[in-house]
């Protein structure tokens, strides 16, 4: 009786409140594709790199204790840097990025939230309302919709390994620099996009995972941006790209997959 009660106890604290720290570091490949090859531009004829390691703060909170209808208050902050080997050298700039919002649970199978997304990237400003569901359609698969701007399929191949396939429309900001004799020059390319592809979420323990990432952008509306590049502005076609990601959290996150999903994908 008494173990039971302290486990009940214990229980019900993980499920009223959590606040944990992550760090995730980072590494992307992006194959910048232009409708006109001969036009010189610093992606050509190779992959570009850029590395980031980024750290912050999630929390989970029951606001309304109905024990068939319960509602949380999810947030999350992160600050981080993503660069390539020659912007590394100048002035970096932190990507910040905060997000909040409420979730009405309404059963184990089906969960809906809305909030607000804020985004800080290389001096682009993104702020972004967001209404999501969550559904469970077959035992081992999920349906994710987060209006405006993006819709997931979820599969749990195993215990361990869990295969997201979709697509989103996002703003994007990737730094790089550029070398003229002995001079680096940090510039940003960025714009909006259409992005389809597929994120394997490994699970290496509770809070430890990976995140294998992979997939083609049909089309973008980019420009360069930080200065100004002396070459000329991209008129970009399909592209593809890659990266993965290690996402460790101090504590077990009751909403970590719909935080994650509405940040990294």
């Amino acid at each position: 009786k008494k173990v039971f009660t302290l486990k009940f106890k214990k229980s019900a604290k993980i499920k009223l409140h959590q606040v944990f720290w992550n760090f995730r570091p980072r590494v992307n490949l992006l194959s910048l594709q232009y409708q006109t090859p001969s036009i010189y531009h610093p992606f050509s004829g190779k992959l570009k790199a850029t590395y980031g390691l980024s750290t912050g703060i999630s929390g989970v909170h029951l606001i309304s204790k109905k024990i068939f209808k319960p509602k949380l208050l999810f947030y999350q902050f992160n600050i981080g840097l993503q660069e390539d080997e020659l912007s590394i050298q100048t002035t970096p700039i932190p990507t910040i990025s905060l997000l909040a919002g409420i979730a009405h649970i309404k059963s184990p199978n089906f969960f809906w939230y809305y909030g607000i997304y804020f985004n800080y990237n290389n001096g682009l400003i993104l702020p972004a309302p967001f209404f999501g569901i969550q559904a469970k359609l077959l035992p081992n698969c999920w349906l994710s919709i987060v209006l405006p701007v993006q819709i997931r399929m979820a599969f749990k191949l195993s215990k361990r390994f869990k295969l997201d396939v979709g697509a989103s429309i996002s703003g994007f900001s990737t730094a790089f620099g550029y070398q003229q004799s002995n001079t680096i020059e940090r510039y940003a390319i960025g714009g909006t996009r259409l992005k389809t592809g597929f994120n394997l979420n490994i699970k290496v323990s509770n809070q430890l995972k990976l995140y294998v990432e992979s997939g083609v952008i049909p089309f973008q509306f980019t420009n360069f941006r930080l200065g100004e590049p002396p070459f000329a502005q991209p008129n970009t076609e399909l592209s593809a790209y890659a990266g993965f990601a290690l996402f460790y959290s101090f504590k077990k996150s009751l909403l970590g997959s719909t935080i994650d999903s509405i940040i990294l994908f």
